[in-house]
């Protein structure tokens, strides 16, 4: 595992806040400091570090990554399977089965997201609560059951039941997760980790896309095709569910796959209270965090496009000049560079730059032109190359700015909050993406395109304003002398100073 290159300066914490003659603020240390440090990562001065404890610590990581990833990442496959599926069962016959006209078909896509929305911070903080191996599977279990019902809809009322409550399960279990890695890993580690597992988003599409193709070329079935989809779905779904509530593990303190020297090492990489309840004042707090309020104002704009992108494609592409029976294959390689693209800005995010807001901005501008080019050609070949540069860019936005809150944010009820939160306002407007692609606007869908175009700039924006707000916190708390006043209980002969590093990550 690698490190900063360059230690932030130490800095020492007394007990509350005070201001210095020339108004400079001065920190000093709360009885509660895991509620005021949002942007301290705590280390002892006492603790040794050299190549044995971090050839140690690595091989944690590496037991992590084996227990955790496979899990996280197949359950998040799935559900953005579904999603491609539900797009791609538009062209195989669901909406002239089972639905009066488009319309219909739009709003059970806006029925998943406001089930989504109007369960995400509850679920977030019952994650934080309760057991995440039982909370995390047990609606990974419910989300299947309910993708497998969905092949034995046969009306409007039927589809867009299960679509609704595919949302509740979904917001149950994944912003969830990304809580749950913050649980296991730390800063530095974070982007890679969200990255690996929504990276399976796009590699889902380009899974959809195959599978969709292969079930449209079965003739003659006894079922509807798109009836079949949803069974090779969600059958397999209702397993893994099962295998989540059976193996991943519980939190560092308690997991039973560690060792006793694995438990004390992990939870020493994390130095973060064992779980506990809800703390009020954070849930409050959370919604003045101005790093919060934006983060949730630039993934408002990713989740409108990608929302809106994922569910049209197949409708997209069926206008460009390409054999209509292959429409599905077309969409394989967008997510597949998609997917890569991912990895590999999640990767120098984490490892090589150290950095979160730059990678937003730039990625973000890239999906913006994707849609310039979708809006001011007429040429299939480069609108399809606006396509690859739209996913592109969109995806890997999606793990930065998650990580991006839940580095700098350090109470866990608070990035619990935050976490769910931000990932709320961006499916309230994925619920507006659903309904901006009317087949009635193809092919040029100028409306559909310009949204998305305009927001996705808007959220470049908001990303290099907020690292420019973090720039200008990092030199003043950096300015600020403070001291560590221990608590009356540890004051001993053998009691070791606690100091802090300050490890803002813009």
């Amino acid at each position: 595992m690698t490190t900063p290159a360059k230690d932030p300066p130490v800095v020492k914490l007394e007990d509350d806040v005070v201001q210095q003659k020339e108004g400079t603020p001065r920190l000093r240390r709360n009885k509660n400091s895991h509620q005021e440090l949002d942007i301290l990562e705590k280390t002892s001065s006492s603790s040794s570090s050299g190549s044995a404890k971090s050839t140690t610590e690595s091989q944690l990581v590496s037991k992590l990554d084996r227990l955790i990833l496979p899990l996280t990442v197949l359950i998040h496959l799935a559900a953005y399977l579904d999603r491609g599926i539900f797009g791609n069962s538009r062209l195989l016959g669901l909406q002239d089965d089972i639905l009066d006209d488009s319309k219909q078909f739009d709003l059970a896509l806006s029925l998943f997201f406001i089930g989504h929305v109007l369960f995400m911070i509850p679920g977030n903080l019952l994650a934080k609560v309760l057991s995440p191996p039982w909370w995390i599977g047990s609606m990974s279990i419910c989300w299947a059951i309910t993708a497998t019902l969905q092949a034995a809809a046969f009306n409007f009322a039927g589809i867009g039941t299960c679509r609704f409550f595919l949302g509740v399960f979904e917001a149950g279990f994944g912003p969830a997760i990304v809580l749950y890695f913050s649980f296991w890993y730390r800063p530095r580690e974070l982007a890679l980790r969200n990255a690996v597992y929504i990276s399976s988003g796009p590699l889902a599409g380009a899974f959809s896309g195959l599978i969709s193709y292969g079930i449209s070329r079965a003739h003659d079935t006894s079922i509807s095709r798109w009836r079949i989809m949803f069974l090779v779905e969600g059958f397999p779904s209702i397993i893994l569910g099962i295998v989540i509530f059976l193996l991943l593990p519980d939190r560092p303190h308690s997991a039973l796959y560690l060792t006793e020297k694995e438990r004390e090492l992990a939870v020493a990489r994390i130095n973060a209270p064992a779980g506990g309840g809800i703390e009020k004042i954070e849930v409050v707090r959370a919604f003045k965090d101005y790093r919060i309020i934006m983060s949730g104002i630039s993934f408002a704009g990713f989740t409108l496009a990608l929302a809106s992108t994922v569910s049209f494609l197949p409708s997209i592409l069926a206008d460009f000049d390409f054999d209509a029976d292959k429409v599905q294959l077309y969409t394989v390689p967008p997510y597949l560079c998609a997917f890569v693209t991912m990895l590999v800005s999640a990767y120098t995010s984490d490892k090589v730059f150290g950095e979160r807001g730059l990678h937003i901005v730039v990625l973000s501008a890239l999906g913006g032109i994707g849609y310039l080019l979708l809006l001011l050609t007429t040429s299939y070949q480069v609108k399809y190359l606006g396509v690859f540069l739209v996913l592109m860019g969109i995806y890997p936005c999606l793990p930065l700015t998650l990580s991006w809150v839940s580095n700098n944010i350090r109470n866990e009820t608070r990035r619990a909050v935050g976490i769910a939160a931000v990932i709320l306002v961006g499916n309230c407007f994925s619920i507006m993406g659903t309904q901006i692609f009317p087949s009635s606007e193809g092919p040029r869908y100028v409306r559909g395109f310009t949204i998305c175009c305009v927001f996705l700039f808007v959220s470049a924006v908001m990303a290099l304003l907020q690292r420019v707000l973090l720039q200008r916190e990092k030199r003043l708390i950096q300015e600020v002398e403070m001291e560590t006043i221990p608590d009356d209980s540890s004051t001993t002969e053998n009691s070791t100073t606690t100091t802090y590093h300050w490890v803002p990550t813009l």
